[in-house]
């Protein structure tokens, strides 16, 4: 009897030894859960935060370019405006002095010739300045671009995937050694359980994470191939204006000549007959 009693009284303290251990483990378990929840819910949180912001420098960005590619591409218009005009005001001065010739003065022929070597030779010094300055506009976009890559978005990427990492690892840290401190099964298992879940999860926003970096490579490739485009058509331009120009000063250099031949034709008259007298 006595015997019969003491097993009742060993079962039913290993009854409520299970059941106080069960709900050890449910509560272990809610708590990892809840912790597992909360640490997803900030991470989430974070990286949504950090991409939206980054969006939207990406987008500042892009638009102060786009809005300094619009008023150069306006100071562009000007410019080709204004050496239509000077090619085309050159011509007509090339044109009216030749008819004003025969009632000049040697010295006025030459004077009209010097003013306006004068001005071709200050169209070509305007010309040579606006090419300097399309460089350096060109150099300091491209300086900008390889910055802001640089120092803002890599920088800012890798140290809140450091900082995520390393809280990662530092929970999974806990997690194993928890695990080698417990003696049950079942506490094992679900801390393979919750290892798990933290490696899904972990890859998962690796890969997230890794489409973010792509999209913004991507974007930042486009428009560096934009404004390459940009600037092979303003070179085009440029080059243009400068075959231009040549053949303005070779129609300069031609008219001198013509001009000297005309005023040694004019002037051989006049010795002839002062060797006369």
């Amino acid at each position: 009897q006595v015997s019969i009693q003491n097993a009742q009284l060993s079962s039913t303290d290993d009854s409520q030894a299970i059941q106080k251990y069960s709900s050890e483990l449910q509560a272990y378990q809610a708590d990892m859960n809840t912790e597992i929840q909360e640490y997803t819910q900030n991470f989430q949180k974070d990286f949504q935060l950090w991409q939206a912001e980054r969006q939207t420098d990406l987008q500042k960005y892009t638009t102060d370019i786009q809005n300094s590619l619009n008023s150069f591409n306006s100071s562009n218009v000007e410019f080709q405006a204004s050496v239509q005009y000077a090619m085309e005001n050159a011509r007509m001065k090339q044109e009216r002095i030749v008819s004003e010739l025969q009632g000049q003065q040697d010295a006025a022929k030459q004077n009209s010739l010097q003013k306006l070597q004068r001005e071709v030779q200050q169209y070509t010094n305007d010309l040579g300045k606006y090419g300097s300055e399309v460089q350096d506009y060109q150099a300091r976009v491209s300086t900008e671009i390889q910055e802001w890559t640089t120092n803002n978005l890599q920088h800012s990427l890798a140290k809140w995937n450091t900082e995520r990492s390393t809280e990662i690892q530092k929970y999974s840290t806990d997690l194993e050694k928890f695990k080698a401190e417990s003696q049950n099964e079942q506490q094992v298992y679900a801390i393979n359980e919750i290892q798990k879940e933290i490696q899904l999860y972990s890859s998962d926003q690796a890969n997230k994470l890794g489409k973010f970096q792509s999209d913004i490579q991507n974007s930042t490739q486009r428009f560096q191939s934009e404004f390459g485009v940009y600037t092979k058509k303003t070179d085009s331009e440029f080059q243009k204006h400068q075959t231009m120009m040549q053949e303005l000063q070779l129609l300069q250099q031609q008219y001198q000549q013509g001009l000297q031949m005309f005023i040694q034709s004019y002037t051989a008259p006049k010795g002839v007959e002062e060797n006369g007298k």
